[in-house]
Order: C-alpha cells, then sequence, then structure tokens
C-alpha cells in the first residue's frame, strides 16, 4: 500500500509541522494479464475527514510510468467519482454579508457553504463572534499582510477619578444597561452560557421598551455598586 501524507510546515519551521491530509492507495488486484492492477483509493483530511468517495483506478499499467502518475490518476478518481480527471475548480463562497442593530457587518455560519463552512467552524473557536453562530464579515481581506502604525491611535483623557489614588471607575450604572448589549455581541461565547446571554439581552431588551423597568435596573444597579466593598467593586470594573 501507498500511503501518501501532506504536512503543512508553518513559515518553513520543521519543529512545527503537522499532518493535514493523507491519501492512502491499495492495490486489490494484480492478478490482471498484461501486469496490470486495480487500486483502491481513500483520502483523508485532518478538518473534513474522509475526502470524496472511496474509488478505485483500474487496469492501470504497473511499470509504466511514475508512481506521480499513479497518485495523480488516484486521487482524481477519489475526487470525481471514480473518473480519471479533476473536477471542476471549486468556486469562490458567496455568502450574504449582514448588519445588526450594533452595526457589525457579520455573516451566518449556517449560510456558508461547505467545505469554507467547516474551515471557519475550526478557525473560529475562541474568537469574538457578533452572536451565536455567526462571525464578522472581514471585507478588507485579500490574504495580503496589513500593516497598521500604532502610534496614530487616538489618545483619550483619563478618566475621572483616575487620579493616581486609586483605579478609574469605568463602570455607571446610568449607562450599563444602554452599552451591555455591545459589550456581549463583541464577547466570544464560553460553553453553557448561550442561556445566559438570551436571559440578560431578553431583559435589557424589555427594559429599553419599559421606562419604569429600566430606572429600576439602574437604581438597583446603583445601589449594589455603592454598597460594594472596594475590591469587589474593583472586580465589577474589571469585568
Amino acid at each position: 500500500m501507498l500511503r501518501v501524507t501532506i504536512e503543512l510546515l508553518p513559515g518553513g519551521r520543521e519543529s512545527e509541522k503537522r499532518v493535514i491530509g493523507t491519501a492512502d492507495i491499495a492495490r486489490v488486484n494484480d492478478g490482471l494479464p498484461g501486469a496490470l492492477a486495480d487500486y483502491r483509493v481513500a483520502l483523508n483530511d485532518a478538518v473534513l475527514g474522509e475526502v470524496g468517495g472511496r474509488a478505485i483506478v483500474r487496469r492501470y499499467p504497473r511499470w509504466a510510468g511514475s508512481v506521480w502518475d499513479l497518485v495523480a490518476r488516484c486521487l482524481a478518481a477519489a475526487l470525481n467519482q471514480d473518473t480519471e480527471a479533476l473536477p471542476p475548480r471549486p468556486a469562490k463562497p458567496e455568502v450574504t454579508v449582514r448588519t445588526n442593530d450594533a452595526g457589525f457587518r457579520y455573516v451566518r455560519l449556517d449560510e456558508i457553504p461547505e467545505p469554507a463552512r467547516t474551515f471557519f467552524d475550526q478557525k473560529l473557536s475562541g474568537s469574538g463572534i457578533p452572536d451565536h453562530g455567526c462571525a464578522y464579515a472581514l471585507a478588507e481581506y485579500d490574504g495580503k499582510m496589513k500593516r497598521r502604525d500604532w502610534h496614530t491611535l487616538p489618545a483619550f483623557p483619563r478618566r475621572p477619578g483616575a487620579d493616581g489614588k486609586g483605579e478609574g471607575r469605568w463602570v455607571r450604572p446610568e449607562t450599563i444597561f444602554d452599552q451591555l448589549p455591545t459589550v456581549l455581541h463583541d464577547a466570544p461565547l464560553l460553553p453553557g452560557e448561550e442561556a445566559r446571554y438570551v436571559q440578560v439581552l431578553a431583559v435589557i431588551a424589555a427594559a429599553q421598551q419599559d421606562p419604569a423597568l429600566k430606572r429600576a435596573l439602574i437604581d438597583e444597579a446603583t445601589r449594589r455598586y455603592a454598597s460594594s466593598p472596594s475590591p469587589a467593586r474593583r472586580k465589577l470594573d474589571a469585568h
């Protein structure tokens, strides 16, 4: 049996290489006349799993060509339903770009065609997302390295109270319920947090429609903040 292994070497670094795909090519019948043989091929992708079908290249003339000729025909057959020709080149995925209430442009993962969807799912693990099952849309991405001069970022004055004797006030109860939806949309969900996010956003949405409820939330947050001991308040500010 032949096994063709595809390794990825990030930046050409041998120490970081990892296998991202394999092709197993097995001779299943070599009793044919004229030194002919049948070969079965199975392709595996580290992300997608088994790719294509378990194809068979039939009556291949052994010893008549390079091993790469056999490999190429087996790859083509597995990708193109037993036909020794490459299938049409994949088309660039077309995905609808949406905009949420906070102004973030995003795409829905379930609208991304395979196999791009599976690749995105893996790459997005642990990344910030605008909502469950979504990803930010990067219209500027063109595969080229971008450089940013961070010295040009705007400078902001110190917050009131940040006089060097203690930490500034980061959480303001009177505005936190207007800002929290944007913060939650930008924060990646951890396993088990989906229900909590839905509950919090539902309460805030109801408060935006009911001034009395919103005032009650602000009053309670103000009371809790004012009565919190300094270490706990700093922890609240940090989050």
